[in-house]
């Protein structure tokens, strides 16, 4: 709006002064002509010296209605930006069209300023972000500097809510595959339930396996782990299939159980490893522990689900000898198996309702 008026001005000025030979005009529109220019110049200079981009290359945030993203601007001049336009795109691999927001700013001579933007994050998965299309406007708004060739990207990695499968440990009948488990663990001299270490205290820990003595010491809830605990072998085999979804709600149901699956065995274990086979037949895993939890893992299938595969020399965890572990696998068409047996198959509409009542014995 300022500046069609402003050209409207000089349009007049220029016209009524050449009609009428008034030189006073004339000189006016030859002053505006000249300020137009130096205001060119200096929206250029400024767009120079403005670096914007994001403060993280991949950010990891849980799924919600609005997950934060952090842009970064920075002056490298002493000439002040009065303000600054962006479009940043963003959106799903799988969305026809990504959607579009534009980022207004503003610096100061040589500032660095971080900015939050807030953007639907409503499925897991990596969430593609771009800044293209940046234009800096003059003092007075009334020229701007544009550049389009030059993109910044990144992801905004899009993780399950926090959700735990409750996971029961206690072996049954001699002769089925929990039983041959435990005969198969090396067994302490004495007691069985001996003292394997100390660890942390974690939401969900039965009261009867605090170590009060330590705890009163550090002034932290400190619990035993047994050797009989800490040794069950159990490995998560995952069925990817090329990560063939028939639907946008079975490729959130797998992510959103392989989490609470995962956050489930943690909890009754100390560490699980996880296998896969890639799309040219070679096995592939990860070691998972306690304290890292599902996220590299998610992270990880996120890529692979782009066409970012592993490198062949990737290392996958040593296979247990069979016998004595326990194999669990999960499938993209959300079957979860016990030793190739089916132990449930969740509906991909349905499967928020049976997670929430569903138990993992093994």
């Amino acid at each position: 709006m300022k500046k069609g008026l402003y050209l409207l001005l000089l349009l007049v000025t220029l016209a009524v002064g050449s009609v009428y030979q008034i030189n006073l005009l004339m000189a006016l529109a030859i002053g505006e002509i000249l300020l137009w220019i130096c205001l060119a110049l200096v929206s250029w200079r400024c767009r120079r010296h403005l670096k914007l981009g994001f403060e993280k290359r991949v950010a990891v945030v849980l799924r919600q209605e609005k997950a934060p993203c952090t842009l970064r601007a920075e002056n490298t001049g002493r000439t002040a930006i009065l303000r600054f336009r962006a479009r940043l795109r963003y959106g799903y691999p799988w969305e026809k069209k990504p959607k579009k927001l534009l980022v207004y700013g503003a610096l100061e001579g040589r500032e660095v300023q971080l900015s939050r933007v807030e953007l639907p994050a409503v499925s897991c998965g990596l969430l593609h972000l771009t800044l293209d299309r940046v234009r800096v406007y003059d003092w007075l708004g009334l020229t701007s500097s544009s550049f389009s060739k030059q993109k910044t990207e990144a992801w905004l990695a899009v993780l399950p809510p926090f959700q735990e499968v409750p996971v029961d440990l206690s072996y049954r009948s001699a002769g089925d595959s929990a039983a041959l488990l435990l005969s198969s663990l090396p067994q302490q001299n004495g007691d069985s339930e001996e003292v394997r270490q100390l660890r942390e205290y974690r939401e969900g820990d039965p009261t009867r396996s605090i170590h009060w003595k330590q705890s009163a010491r550090t002034q932290t809830l400190w619990v035993k782990e047994y050797e009989q605990q800490s040794d069950r072998l159990v490995e998560l085999h995952l069925g990817l299939n090329r990560f063939a979804f028939s639907t946008p709600s079975q490729r959130e149901g797998f992510y959103v159980i392989l989490s609470a699956l995962v956050h489930g065995l943690l909890r009754a274990l100390p560490q699980i490893p996880v296998y896969w086979t890639d799309g040219e037949g070679r096995s592939q895993g990860m070691q998972l522990s306690s304290k890292e939890g599902s996220e590299p893992l998610l992270l990880l299938l996120y890529h692979l689900e782009q066409g970012e595969g592993l490198s062949p020399e990737h290392p996958a965890p040593p296979v247990a000898p069979p016998g004595r572990i326990l194999r669990l696998d999960f499938t993209t068409g959300l079957q979860l198996l016990e030793d190739r047996k089916l132990l449930c198959s969740f509906s991909p509409k349905q499967y928020p309702q049976q997670l929430s009542c569903f138990t993992l014995q093994l």
